[in-house]
C-alpha cells in the first residue's frame, strides 16, 4: 500500500509539473506572438477590465464620467466609448491582480487563460455529461469547440467570457459529483457578469428547491452575498453608481438576442410588445421545464442556459460561449450514427455561427446571430425527444 501511495503522489507531482510547464509555455507564446497579433489589445474590451481593476488600485471611482474616459486615456486607449465603467464592481475586483502587472504581461497572461480555461471546460463538461471518451467524441468536441465563434471573438477582444464557461462546466462538474454546496457557490460567480444568467440563476435556483438541495441554495445564496458584502466593503454606494449606466440598452434592436430578432421580425413599430410576449413565453416554457424534469437537472439547467441567453435584453457574439454546455449535453446524448452525430455537432458550433457571422457582414447588423442560441435550444431538445421516442 506504501508503495502503491508513493506511485500516486509521484504522479500527482509529474501532473503538476507538466500543466505549470504548459502554462509558462503558453503564456510566453502569447506574450511574443500572440498579444501582438491582438493589438495587444490596447483598443479592445480588455482595456476596460484592467483598467478597472487599476482604478481601484489608484483609489478612483470607475463609475465617475469625469474620471473614466480620462483614464483610459492617460493608458493610451483612443478607442473611448464608455462614459463610465460598464462591469459591477466585484468583477474589477477580480482583476486588481491583473491590473498590478505591466500591460503586455496583463494582456498575455489573460489569453493564457482564456485559451486553457476553454480546455478545461470542455473537459469537465464531458466528464460531467458521463460522456463517453473515446476519440470520436474527444476530438470532435474540442475541434468544435475550438472554433466555436462566441469563443473566437471573446478571445480576440479580451472578453471574460471563457471564465464564465469554466465556472459553468466546474459548477456543472462539482454538482455530479453530488458537491452541492460547492456547486451552489462556484454559480453565483456567474455574477461577474449579471445581466446573461438572472433567468439561469433562477432557474438554478427554482431547481434546488424543487429537488430540495438545500446545500446547493445556501451555497448559491453564499456566494451572492459574500459578493455584494466584499464590493460593498471597497466602495459603499458602487451599486446605485453603476446602475446609473444607460448605454446598454440604446443597442437593443441590434444585438443577437430575442429582442434583436424581435425588431426584424415585425418591424419598428411593434418589435417591443413581440420581444415582450415571447420573454413571458420562453422564459415560462424553461422555468416549468425545470421544474417537471428536476431528476434530469443536466438537461433542466442546460434549457435554462439557453433561454436565459436568448431573453436578457443585451449581449454581444462572445456572450454566446456559455451555449457549449447544452451544446456539449446535446452531443453526447445524440444516439446513432457517429458520423451523423459529428455532422449534427459541427452544423450547430461551427457552420450556423459561422454563416450567420458572413451575413452579419452583409447587412451591418448581427442580430440574427441570435439564431445561434435557438438553433442550441433546438439541438438539445431535438436530442432529448428523439432518445424518448426511441424508448418507446
Amino acid at each position: 500500500m506504501k508503495g502503491f501511495s508513493r506511485a500516486a503522489s509521484a504522479v500527482k507531482i509529474v501532473t503538476v509539473i507538466v500543466l505549470v510547464a504548459v502554462f509558462v509555455l503558453v503564456f510566453f507564446v502569447n506574450y511574443y506572438v500572440g498579444a501582438r497579433l491582438m493589438g495587444d489589445m490596447v483598443n479592445r474590451d480588455f482595456m476596460s477590465l484592467f483598467m478597472g481593476g487599476k482604478s481601484l488600485v489608484l483609489g478612483l471611482d470607475p463609475y465617475d464620467p469625469s474620471v473614466w474616459p480620462d483614464l483610459r486615456v492617460s493608458y493610451g486607449s483612443s478607442w473611448n466609448p464608455e462614459t463610465i465603467c460598464l462591469y459591477p464592481l466585484w468583477t474589477l475586483i477580480l482583476f486588481i491582480p491583473f491590473s498590478l502587472l505591466p500591460f503586455a504581461s496583463a494582456v498575455s497572461l489573460w489569453m493564457t487563460v482564456c485559451e486553457l480555461g476553454l480546455v478545461a471546460s470542455i473537459v469537465l463538461l464531458l466528464g460531467a455529461m458521463r460522456c463517453q471518451r473515446d476519440r470520436w467524441t474527444i476530438f470532435p468536441a474540442f475541434l468544435g469547440g475550438m472554433m466555436f465563434r462566441p469563443f473566437i471573438a471573446s478571445f480576440t477582444s479580451g472578453q471574460i467570457a471563457p471564465v464564465l464557461l469554466l465556472i459553468v462546466a466546474g459548477a456543472l462538474a462539482l454538482y455530479a459529483r453530488g458537491q452541492s454546496f460547492w456547486s451552489g457557490l462556484l454559480w453565483g460567480f456567474l455574477l461577474l457578469k449579471p445581466h446573461l444568467f438572472f433567468l439561469f440563476l433562477v432557474a438554478a435556483g427554482l431547481l434546488f428547491w424543487t429537488r430540495r438541495d438545500w446545500p446547493a441554495l445556501q451555497g448559491l445564496a453564499g456566494s451572492t452575498l459574500l459578493l455584494f458584502a466584499v464590493s460593498w466593503l471597497v466602495s459603499p454606494g458602487w451599486l446605485w453608481r453603476w446602475m446609473g449606466v444607460n448605454t446598454k440598452t440604446a443597442v437593443t434592436v441590434g444585438t443577437p438576442t430575442l429582442w434583436g430578432l424581435a425588431f426584424d421580425l415585425v418591424g419598428p413599430d411593434y418589435w417591443r410588445a413581440a420581444g415582450a410576449s415571447m420573454l413571458v413565453l420562453v422564459s415560462l416554457f424553461s422555468l416549468v421545464v425545470v421544474v417537471r424534469q428536476h431528476r434530469d437537472w443536466r438537461f433542466g439547467l442546460g434549457l435554462a442556459m439557453g433561454t436565459s441567453l436568448l431573453v436578457i435584453p443585451y449581449l454581444w457574439n462572445y456572450d454566446h460561449l456559455p451555449l457549449l454546455f447544452p451544446a456539449l449535453l446535446a452531443f453526447c446524448r445524440t444516439k446513432g450514427s457517429r458520423l451523423v452525430r459529428i455532422l449534427l455537432w459541427l452544423l450547430v458550433v461551427f457552420v450556423i455561427p459561422w454563416a450567420l457571422f458572413v451575413v452579419a457582414n452583409l447587412r451591418g447588423v448581427d442580430s440574427l446571430s441570435g439564431l445561434v442560441t435557438v438553433a442550441m435550444i433546438v439541438y438539445l431538445c431535438g436530442v432529448r425527444w428523439s432518445n424518448r421516442k426511441r424508448c418507446l
